[in-house]
């Protein structure tokens, strides 16, 4: 398998149930994806995808093999398998392996997972600035990605005041309570 760059983000689904391909049809829309569907094994390991979603019940030991050898081919973390189930036995180590229970794959839970393997945008954050929404989803990403965070430098990136910063991230908190950091100058 050869793994795609940055403007050919695709996903790929291996599943046999109807209800979770919809979701993830619909999650993909939402995110301007490509999502191909797998109809055999061989597909999983022919189709070019940085995540797969593959239902347990359709993991043979043929499929897990040839995932095994790829891996060894491949550099770890250019893709990554979603097992619709739990955890089986004899995946790749290499590949980060995330296992729910069917019933846990929501919108958000693939939206989630999908997200988390985007690549970067490199965007100037001075021109989020200029809309409080999107600065406020600048800093939220940028908290729950970093655990120590540098206000004065963030404020700076940002061109923002100090005041407007704590005003943000007061309102995130609100919003986000568990979401967890600490200011590296604080930390001193």
């Amino acid at each position: 398998m050869t793994t795609t760059n940055a403007n050919e983000f695709n996903v790929l689904i291996f599943s046999n149930n109807s209800g979770i391909i919809k979701t993830l049809k619909k999650v993909c829309r939402g995110l301007h994806l490509p999502l191909l569907e797998a109809e055999k094994e061989t597909d999983v390991l022919a189709y070019h995808y940085r995540i797969a979603f593959i239902d347990k019940k359709l993991l043979s030991d043929t499929l897990i093999g040839g995932l095994n050898a790829l891996s060894e081919a491949e550099k770890p973390g250019e893709w990554e398998i979603a097992v619709l189930g739990e955890k089986p036995r004899q995946l790749p180590l290499p590949l980060d392996v995330f296992c729910k229970s069917q019933a846990e794959y929501t919108l958000k839970a693939f939206a989630n997972i999908i997200v988390k393997h985007l690549p970067p945008v490199k965007v100037d954050p001075k021109k989020l600035a200029k809309l409080r929404m999107h600065r406020l989803v600048y800093l939220k990403d940028h908290l729950d990605y970093n655990f120590e965070v540098d206000r004065k430098q963030l404020c700076k990136d940002l061109n923002i005041t100090e005041r407007t910063f704590f005003r943000d991230v007061k309102l995130i908190k609100e919003v986000f309570p568990d979401i967890t950091f600490y200011y590296l100058d604080d930390r001193y």
